[in-house]
C-alpha cells in the first residue's frame, strides 16, 4: 500500500476541516489498526531517555539494529496536543501505537528516530515549549554518537503544537543551545506561527493573557533570525486557520532566502492524520520527508 486507503479517505473527507476531539478520536481510530500493524522489527528502542530535570522531559530513541558505518541523521518528532495535553506515547498502555510509528518509519528508512516529550501550559507558558526543543537538541548534540546518530544533523519534526515549539526555537536565538541552533532542518506540520490570529481563549493559556505580548512571542515574527532550512506541511483538512498559518510562514521563510522553502499541502490528510499515518504502510508524505533530511549534510 502506498497511498491512502479509500475508507479512510472518505472518513476523512466527511469529517471535513473541523477539529474537535471528536475529529481526534475518529482519526486514532481510523489509524490504529494500521499502526498497530505496522513493522516494527530491526529496531531497538531506548525508552524514557531524561533530556531535563522536569517529570515530562522524556524522549525515546529508535535505533536500527544494523548499525551504518557512519554516523547516521536523526529526526526527534515533538507532538502536538493544543499546547495543554499530548504525550510522545498517545497509549500508555501500549508503548508501540503513536507516536512510536513515526519514530519507527525514521528507524526503518537507516536513521534514528526520536520520539519526545515537553512540558504543558497553562503550568509551563512561553516560552517554555522552546526551550524544552533546545534542551532535546543539547541532549541529542552530547548523546546521540553512542547510538550511532550525527550530531550535525539533527532534524526537528513538529507537528500543530510541537510545531510552533519547533519554531520558537529555531526563531528565537537566546533560546539557541548551539550555534545557528545546532539543528540541519526542521519539518513544521500544520503549526499556528502568529499568536495573534487565534483566539484569546485557545492561545492564553501558552502564550498569556496580555495579548500585547502576542506578536513579540510569534515564530512568524523571527523568522530573519535563523537560515535553518525548512519543510513546511499542510493539510486539505486543516482548519482554514491553520492553512493560511502555513501559507504565511511559506511567505515570510521565502523572504527570507529569496525562494521558496520546501513546501507541501497534503491532499486528503486532516490536522492529525498528516503525520500519524507514517509506517502505516500509506506514503504520502514520508518520501518526501526522507528526501528533506537525505540532501542536507
Amino acid at each position: 500500500m502506498s497511498e491512502m486507503p479509500a475508507a479512510i479517505a472518505d472518513a476523512i473527507r466527511a469529517m471535513g476541516n473541523v477539529f474537535d476531539p471528536h475529529v481526534i478520536a475518529q482519526t486514532f481510530a481510523l489509524y490504529n489498526p494500521l499502526i498497530a500493524a505496522a513493522p516494527r522489527d530491526g529496531i531497538d528502542v531506548v525508552r524514557d531517555v531524561r533530556y531535563g530535570s522536569d517529570p515530562r522531559h522524556l524522549l525515546d530513541v529508535h535505533v536500527p539494529q544494523k548499525r551504518a558505518a557512519e554516523a547516521v541523521p536523526v529526526v526527534v518528532f515533538i507532538h502536538g496536543g493544543g499546547f495543554v495535553r499530548g504525550h510522545k506515547n498517545s497509549n500508555p498502555e501500549n508503548l508501540d501505537m503513536a507516536y512510536a510509528n513515526i519514530a519507527n518509519y525514521f528507524a526503518r528508512h537507516g536513521m534514528i528516530g526520536v520520539n519526545a516529550t515537553y512540558r504543558l501550559a497553562p503550568d509551563h507558558q512561553w516560552p517554555a515549549g522552546g526551550e524544552d526543543v533546545g534542551s532535546m537538541v543539547a541532549w541529542l548534540r552530547d548523546n546521540i554518537a553512542t547510538h550511532g546518530g550525527d550530531p550535525e544533523r539533527i532534524f526537528l519534526f513538529g507537528q500543530s503544537a510541537g510545531a510552533v515549539h519547533a519554531a520558537t526555537y529555531l526563531f528565537f536565538p537566546a533560546l539557541h543551545r548551539a550555534p545557528g541552533a545546532g539543528v540541519a532542518g526542521a519539518a513544521l506540520f500544520s503549526g499556528v506561527y502568529d499568536a495573534e490570529a487565534v483566539p484569546t481563549a485557545a492561545a492564553a493559556p501558552y502564550f498569556g493573557a496580555d495579548t500585547a505580548l502576542y506578536r513579540a512571542r510569534s515564530p512568524l515574527h523571527g523568522v530573519g533570525n535563523s537560515a535553518v532550512p525548512l519543510f513546511i506541511v499542510i493539510a486539505e483538512f486543516d482548519p482554514p486557520m491553520m492553512e493560511l498559518q502555513g501559507i504565511e510562514l511559506l511567505r515570510a521563510v521565502a523572504r527570507r532566502d529569496g525562494h521558496s522553502p520546501r513546501f507541501t499541502r497534503l491532499r486528503g490528510h486532516n490536522h492529525l492524520s498528516e503525520a500519524l499515518h507514517l509506517n502505516t504502510g500509506e506514503e504520502t508524505v514520508g518520501p518526501e520527508l526522507l528526501d528533506f533530511v537525505r540532501t542536507r549534510r
